[in-house]
């Protein structure tokens, strides 16, 4: 499989300069019954990777073949075109379908980035994460699951063994499934992107308003400090953990207020307040008077506003 061939006539400049294929030291090397009856483009793998240093003004054109371009830029700007101008710069990176031309332009000098050219059939099932403008464009700091897997990929020999190549197909799956899932969490709602232990602990303080709560109990089973458990949750949702356990179970206290005639300790009691005076003061707060006078005057529904 001769992949320098291919690649240096897919790869072109506008200047009639040699081919940065050219200049990248890591050309893979596969035998095509390395795994018969498959073949190395039965797994995902590299075609490439290297360093593009330019120190001077450069234009680089590709020809359409099948693969993926992952470009990590260290330094300087570019602009990359491919139905449209992406620009790229300094601590971002991008992945690209390479079925379509693509043009690679400086703008920032010096430039440098390290690219890696990936192939195989499975890439067929990490398509959608490419929009349709053909350009991926993230930033890797903001995904350090991809760390491991270019680790892993930059230490693979040229001459792939077998082993080397189960290993590529490993790392690359690795480092697209973290892209795949980023970007899957970027089309659910807010709340569905926070953190597990802020889901289920408003789920604690919407739903478990008869049960016990306490920053304490909940340090122990997220193993992270009531600080930074109370820090966020006020930070996600704008109240405190313990502020909305009670909001909601005087909520529900006001409700059973109207529609029973249970006494006023008992409703305490059954929404988690073990104190009825404690209860008494807080629904004075929040609703301008007594529970008692609440339910003789039928008084409107209460602010908006948390005590």
């Amino acid at each position: 499989m001769d992949y320098r061939t291919m690649l240096g006539r897919a790869f072109q400049s506008a200047d009639g300069t040699p081919s940065p294929i050219d200049s990248f030291p890591m050309m893979y090397a596969y035998e095509e019954d390395l795994l018969s009856p498959f073949g190395p483009a039965d797994f995902l793998h590299l075609m490439c990777r290297g360093q593009l240093e330019e120190q001077g003004d450069f234009s680089y054109s590709t020809l359409p073949f099948r693969g993926f371009l992952l470009m990590g830029i260290r330094k300087g700007s570019a602009t990359l075109r491919q139905l449209r101008n992406f620009p790229v710069s300094a601590g971002s990176a991008v992945l690209v379908d390479c079925a379509r031309p693509l043009s690679l332009v400086s703008r920032t000098l010096p430039f440098e980035a390290e690219v890696f050219l990936m192939a195989g059939g499975p890439l067929d099932a990490y398509l959608p994460l490419i929009p349709s403008g053909g350009v991926l464009t993230f930033t890797p700091e903001d995904l350090p699951g991809i760390r491991q897997p270019l680790l892993s990929l930059r230490e693979i020999p040229p001459a792939v063994s077998l082993e080397g190549l189960f290993s590529m197909n490993a790392s690359l799956h690795a480092l697209l499934t973290v892209l795949a899932r980023s970007i899957y969490t970027r089309t659910l709602p807010s709340s569905d992107r926070l953190p597990y232990y802020l889901r289920e602990m408003r789920v604690m303080t919407t739903y478990g308003c008869a049960g016990s709560f306490s920053l304490e109990a909940c340090e122990a089973r997220f193993h992270i400090s009531r600080y930074r458990l109370c820090r966020e949750y006020s930070a996600a949702f704008g109240v405190s953990p313990v502020k909305d356990l009670n909001n909601h179970r005087l909520e529900i206290a006001r409700q059973q207020l109207l529609a029973t005639d249970r006494r006023v300790q008992d409703i305490a009691a059954s929404v988690g307040f073990d104190n009825p005076t404690h209860f008494i003061n807080l629904f004075r707060r929040r609703y301008g008077m007594t529970p008692g006078r609440y339910r003789k005057g039928g008084a409107p529904e209460p602010s908006p506003e948390a005590p």
